[in-house]
């Protein structure tokens, strides 16, 4: 944008008495921390426009938008001026726009359609609209087009001749209706809040009010406020854990509450107290300041409060906690449910929570008093990456369902078999200098990644698991035996000399093996099989031949991929492609092969990769 910025400047410099250049256009808009705008087009015009004009650029949204509506019409209308009386309005942000003051019938006439197009009793909102069915009468009509507020497109139909209005950019008449709606609060109840009441189907369905949110904000504070009510109820219904996340709805309304009350104190509201029960940002894009007073404000109604540090120029930065402890302790939080912090500093503090936490998530965190759980009887989530203990693992309170260990690195060991309720246990990158821990028989899901044992991993007794995924795995010279219900094994790099054994797990369902190896023939399925991978897996022919046999004689649906497996010996192929092609109960896609990143070029010719299914 900064070529076209330039250019209109060029033009107007040469109509101008003072020159001026368009780097201190743009070093007054950074200083007024609303660069964002010039990435359109007409605000970036009128922005320039204004500059020119000598009023210079607004802190305030609310009064860009003000003072170029304001410039517009007095352009357009000096001669009609003269004798008008002035409109007195209680919004501040009009105090100065004698413009806008002295056609206030016009201006309040132009906010009241942008208001019903945007939200009409039926249907979607419109961006443009008919001329002859909008709202609007000719005298108005004829004003906006003069003064360049709405534009005029006639249809090009011969059968129905008439013509379309729009505003100059949609953000402009999103103000127009935020002050509509501001000037008439009774529409919030009869038109806004039935329109968006969170209907239970854990989506966010707010995005078309938060250009509007942050107008009002500047203009009403009372309305803002049960805006941000209605804003939170709609994160009500979804799951803690992922708006935890950086993408999640949580941190868009973090941010458009930071951009709201820094909207309301621009404009001297300054008493406003916006509701937000679900906080996370991150502090290398969110003012610290402003975080502190939605902190503040939201103490005893918090949910959830996520912090993070994501510098990616230096993966050591971390977020001094104690700008935060004199504002809001933690443990205060009645409510607060979910914590998760990324890269802060803790400082001398202990982490003291509130005794209803149900979900905690610590990513290199540092700490000097270290880390006590074992007293939050309502703690069900633990997640800890990146983090040390110089002694044993800390004790765990017998209420958690959920460990995630990624990165963490101990003295002592691990122990999970007292946690009779742990059901989901994650490891990544950890290193057991001595026995595997013994795992609780209620444990359902286990996912170990890069993790190293001295003695192999036993979960024969563990009579609930169903999903057992392991990947860079060595379990040395034990072998892997399953228990009998298990529906769900992934297989990745997993190194094991005493084979592997499936055919007794009668519920088993899914089974995925990549980059491994079978010298012999795959091990022997049960019957209850649909879903099977093969990734990168190196086997005989004679191998993949038993597979397809098993497969026509299950009596039910089963799906099998083969994706750049190494089939030896290569001459042989031609024998499993015969048993396909000739097989009454398989169909088959025999995929068009491109080498693998993962592979030499010398053995592409002999990877093997299928589809088949019945």
């Amino acid at each position: 944008m900064d070529e076209l910025g330039k250019k209109i400047v060029n033009v107007l410099n040469k109509e101008a008495d003072e020159q001026l250049d368009y780097t201190t256009f743009k070093q007054c808009v950074r200083k007024q921390k609303v660069a964002h705008l010039l990435q359109t087009p007409i605000l970036l015009l009128q922005l320039v426009c204004l500059f020119f004009d000598g009023k210079g650029i607004p802190h305030s949204r609310c009064k860009i938008y003000a003072s170029i509506i304001d410039m517009l019409i007095g352009r357009k209308s000096q001669q009609h001026l003269e004798g008008r009386s002035v409109h007195q309005t209680t919004l501040q942000v009009f105090c100065d726009m004698m413009n806008i003051r002295k056609h206030w019938n016009h201006f309040i006439d132009i906010a009241k359609v942008a208001f019903e197009e945007l939200f009409p009793k039926q249907g979607h909102a419109a961006v443009v609209f008919n001329s002859n069915s909008c709202n609007l009468s000719e005298e108005s009509k004829t004003f906006a087009l003069e003064c360049g507020l709405l534009t005029k497109k006639k249809s090009k139909s011969f059968s129905a001749r008439s013509s379309h209005l729009s505003f100059t950019h949609k953000s402009f008449q999103e103000f127009f209706a935020a002050i509509y709606l501001s000037e008439h609060e009774e529409l919030f109840e009869t038109v806004i809040a039935p329109r968006y009441q969170p209907h239970g189907n854990d989506e966010y369905c707010m995005n078309d009010l938060e250009q509007i949110f942050v107008f009002i904000a500047g203009v009403n504070a009372k309305l803002a406020e049960t805006l941000s009510i209605l804003m939170n109820s709609q994160l009500a219904t979804m799951d803690l854990k992922e708006l935890s996340y950086s993408s999640s709805p949580s941190c868009d309304l973090t941010r458009l509450m930071e951009f709201g009350l820094r909207e309301a104190n621009s404009n001297g509201l300054h008493d406003i107290k916006l509701c937000l029960h679900y906080m996370n940002f991150d502090v290398m894009t969110s003012g610290v300041d402003m975080c502190r007073r939605l902190l503040s404000m939201n103490k005893a109604q918090l949910v959830l409060l996520s912090v993070k540090c994501s510098d990616f120029r230096d993966n050591e930065v971390h977020v001094n906690l104690n700008v935060f402890i004199d504002v809001v302790s933690i443990h205060t939080c009645t409510q607060l449910r979910h914590l998760s912090l990324h890269k802060v500093d803790l400082g001398e503090h202990n982490l003291v929570l509130p005794d209803n936490i149900t979900h905690v998530e610590l990513y290199k965190v540092t700490m000097t008093g270290g880390l006590s759980v074992q007293h939050y009887t309502q703690l069900q989530y633990l997640t800890l990456q990146g983090m040390k203990f110089d002694d044993d693992f800390p004790q765990l309170p017998i209420s958690i369902i959920h460990l995630v260990l990624i990165g963490v690195t101990m003295t002592g060991g691990l122990s999970v078999q007292q946690y009779s309720q742990l059901q989901h246990l994650t490891l990544h990158n950890t290193k057991f200098d001595d026995n595997f821990p013994k795992l609780p028989i209620s444990i359902t899901h286990i996912d170990l990644v890069n993790v190293t044992m001295t003695v192999g991993l036993s979960v024969q007794h563990c009579t609930q698991l169903q999903h057992l995924t392991l990947r860079r795995v060595d379990i040395g010279e034990h072998g892997l035996v399953l228990p009998d219900n298990i529906t769900h094994v992934i297989l990745d790099n997993v190194t094991m000399t005493a084979g592997l054994s499936v055919q007794h797990c009668s519920q088993l369902q899914h089974l995925t093996l990549r980059s491994m190896k079978f010298d012999d023939n795959l091990p022997q399925l049960p019957i209850s099989i649909t879903n099977i991978k093969l990734d990168h897996v190196t086997l005989p022919v004679r191998g993949v031949l038993g597979l397809l046999e098993h497969l026509e004689n299950v009596p039910h649906a089963v799906t099998c991929k083969l994706e750049y497996c190494l089939v030896e010996p290569s001459s042989d192929h031609e024998q499993v492609y015969h048993r396909l092609e000739t097989s009454t109960s398989l169909q088959f896609e025999n995929h068009f092969l491109l080498p693998s990143p993962f592979d030499e070029y010398e053995e592409f010719d002999y990877r093997m990769y299928f589809k088949c299914w019945k």
